[in-house]
């Protein structure tokens, strides 16, 4: 056998071996050359089987095909870089999520998704009805308190004057005063306590309209009840009618199609209709079986809804059955057992049946509708009834809220009136020095007066204050200029403090965040450098920086995964939230390392192994110590290898 000429050897990064130029070494047979070049997968797996064979230290050779060669790769010294590759989404400095403190239905909604807000714009509001008449209620006695404190200054004043008046002796005209000022009082109290009349007489008025509401609501729902009760009653008999139609078309239709005089022809031009006529007949058969109305079953109006669909199933399967019977005489001719006539009458006959199945039909459709336009209509005059029950009732709030008003009034003027008598007793009496005493323990008494009130306007300010920060928990404003992203509600639920309503992202991108799986997590660690390749700027890496690693794993299509935050070191105007990309997170960098192919490595018994070439056609194994696993398969050799060396990466021809 002759050795082919071998071909020049290429240098660089990968040589290719030529095969040898004299008989192999004898650790190994050879095979023949035309076995070689006929079957070359055969006779790697025969070389490969001899590898085993003669064990860790054999000889790698190489087989004497003219085509047969190694691929090569020197074993190099520069920098590995391992990394993790993961998708990143760029989001903004700040996002924030809005609750209402209150709890409501919501009312309005200004914006929508995507919308651009300004710091202060009005987002949602809730039905702020409740809110509104306490804030009122709480202002309105706000006044009252400020009225009763004015007056209890005043009274004070006068106590010091009436006081200052006993020591300096009582003049005529000083008695023509008292006398007015209790004129004056008295007036004041009567107009309170007509006040109090109309709030009694208003709050008498409205607890009437409240009972007659009540009484015309419970009218109503009776009314309801017996009519929707004789529907029901009605609706079974409108069933029972024409599931007798249907029943007795299913028999006038069964008994033309077993007519022994049609028999020889029936279906006659397409036979295929016997066979779905009867898987028809079967399937009406079931469903009017299923569809026989009972009376105890139309007590209400659910029921009886429920038992007419029933019937309404039935005739439909009936209405086919009816359908395909005509087709059947419509396909059936003439015989010796068959006349014309009697076929004219079969047909005329079937279509009068489909006339009374479609006619049953339109009869339960319409039950059905009148049955659920009855039960619509009651249901709009409860609503409407329900909503003068209410305006009742907040009319009854409104007047007890006028008459507990007028009834401090009542009692504020009561004490004026005696105050002005007091001092125009004293007005009239003569000087005593007792009188000086008793003086000076009205001034006391006043200014203990005027403390109780100003008290009581102390609390009142404190309960506005509460009825102002309910009232403004009914409305959402934009803490900060931004973006709408997300509005999971809709105007007409219901809101509080655990449902989010609206969130809002800054309008300033600053950070990328990305899910990395739980099998690459153990290798990111905080201030990891990192580059964003974004799809809208394939060509342009953006420096990123690990700042957070979330503790707890998310569950994604069935993997764990861990939110990455990371922060731009240096943030572009051209990048906007959103946006997506590839993001490289460099884990560990190793300077001046010796690295090759990882492919080019092999695992045998927890060794890990490389071919080296360790002539023009010979390679031997060697076994190394791997340690980080680079980019574009490369990986660091830690030992056993050098620089300049080099290995096979695989077999070709």
């Amino acid at each position: 056998m002759e050795t082919p000429t071998s071909p020049p050897v290429e240098t660089g990064s990968q040589a290719l071996i030529p095969a040898p130029p004299s008989p192999l070494p004898a650790p190994l047979p050879m095979l023949p050359l035309e076995m070689a070049r006929s079957r070359p997968w055969r006779l790697w797996l025969i070389g490969f089987l001899m590898l085993i064979a003669a064990g860790a230290g054999a000889t790698i050779l190489l087989l004497p095909s003219e085509n047969a060669v190694l691929v090569l790769a020197p074993v190099q010294r520069g920098t590995v870089v391992q990394s993790v590759d993961v998708v990143g989404t760029v989001k903004a400095e700040v996002e924030t999520s809005l609750r209402f403190k209150a709890r409501g239905t919501i009312r309005k909604i200004h914006v929508g998704v995507g919308d651009k807000v300004w710091k202060g714009d009005l987002l949602l509001e809730l039905d702020a009805e409740e809110f509104t008449a306490r804030l009122r209620a709480a202002e309105a006695d706000i006044r009252t308190a400020e009225g009763e404190v004015s007056k209890g200054e005043a009274a004070v004043k006068d106590a010091k004057a009436s006081l200052q008046k006993v020591r300096d002796g009582t003049r005529t005209e000083e008695v023509d005063v008292a006398v007015a000022g209790v004129s004056h009082a008295e007036a004041t109290l009567e107009a309170a306590r007509q006040s109090l009349i109309a709030a009694r007489t208003q709050q008498a008025n409205g607890n009437i309209a409240r009972q007659k509401s009540e009484e015309t609501l419970a009218g109503i729902r009776r009314q309801q009840e017996t009519d929707l009760s004789g529907k029901a009653a009605s609706a079974y008999e409108t069933t029972a009618s024409q599931y007798a139609v249907l029943d007795h078309a299913l028999s006038v239709i069964e008994s033309a199609l077993q007519d022994n005089g049609a028999a020889d022809t029936l279906a006659f031009q397409k036979q295929s209709l016997l066979a779905e006529a009867e898987q028809s007949r079967l399937s009406a058969v079931e469903a009017l079986a299923g569809a026989v109305p009972s009376r105890p079953n139309f007590t209400t109006p659910a029921q009886a809804a429920a038992e007419m669909k029933d019937a309404l199933d039935a005739s439909d399967a009936v209405s086919v059955y009816a359908d395909l019977a005509f087709a059947v005489f419509q396909n059936t001719i003439v015989s010796s057992t068959l006349s014309q006539s009697a076929l004219d009458a079969f047909r005329a006959s079937m279509s009068e049946q489909r006339q009374a199945v479609v006619a049953a039909r339109n009869a339960l459709v319409g039950a059905i509708a009148l049955l659920r336009d009855t039960e619509e209509a009651y249901a709009v005059q409860i609503a409407r009834q329900q909503e003068s029950l209410t305006e009742a009732m907040n009319a009854v709030r409104d007047a007890l809220e006028k008459e507990r008003s007028a009834m401090r009034s009542v009692e504020e003027a009561e004490r004026l009136v005696e105050m002005r008598k007091a001092e125009l007793a004293l007005a009239k009496a003569p000087p005593l020095v007792t009188s000086v005493h008793e003086a000076e323990a009205k001034v006391e008494q006043a200014e203990g007066a005027l403390q109780a009130l100003s008290a009581r306007l102390d609390s009142a300010r404190a309960a506005l204050t509460i009825a102002q920060s309910q009232w403004n928990d009914t409305v959402l404003h934009a803490p900060m200029d931004g973006t709408v992203t997300d509005l999971p509600v809709e105007e007409g639920e219901f809101a509080s403090e655990q449902v989010l309503a609206i969130s809002i992202s800054g309008s300033a991108p600053s950070r990328v965040e990305s899910m990395v799986p739980d099998v690459d997590i153990p290798l990111v660690q905080l201030g990891n450098s990192a580059a964003l390749v974004l799809d809208a700027f394939p060509d342009t890496p953006f420096p990123l920086r690990v700042t957070h690693i979330e503790p707890s794993a998310i569950v994604v299509d069935g993997v764990p995964k861990y939110k990455v935050t990371l922060m731009f070191v240096t943030l572009e105007d051209t990048i906007r939230n959103g946006q997506t990309g590839d993001v490289t997170i460099e884990t560990q960098r190793r300077e001046q390392a010796i690295y090759i192919p990882q492919s080019a490595l092999m695992e045998r018994e927890g060794h890990t192994y490389v071919q080296v070439a360790i002539s023009k056609w010979n390679a031997e194994p060697r076994e190394v110590t791997t340690g980080i696993t680079g980019e574009q398969d490369t990986v660091e050799i830690i030992s056993g290898l050098q620089e300049g060396e080099e290995i096979v990466l695989s077999p070709a021809f």
